[in-house]
């Protein structure tokens, strides 16, 4: 078990794994403020619209951290690299 989280704009843009052990595994959620897709040991396996300003706020959070997760900063700085306005997230 674990977070399977993939970005699309149509074809895969970032791929972002967490096993359901790993501390944190729960970050990137709140950083994009969407804990409704966090099932804890997994995503939801729902897909979510992001607009770019949504995903520059999450990054902001990200690089903000006391304790700065970089898989996580990778992941939403291929998100911004990948998209026009708005990409897609399936929380896995």
């Amino acid at each position: 078990m674990g977070h399977d989280i993939y970005a699309y704009r149509p074809s895969e843009v970032a791929y972002l794994r967490k096993s359901f052990t790993n501390p944190t595994r729960h970050k990137l959620y709140e950083y994009l403020d969407c804990e409704e897709y966090d099932n804890n040991q997994s995503g939801s396996g729902e897909y979510a619209s992001f607009e770019r300003s949504q995903i520059k706020d999450a990054l902001v959070h990200a690089r903000a951290d006391p304790e700065p997760d970089e898989p996580i900063i990778e992941f939403l700085e291929k998100c911004l690299e990948g998209m026009d306005d708005e990409i897609i997230i399936c929380f896995g």
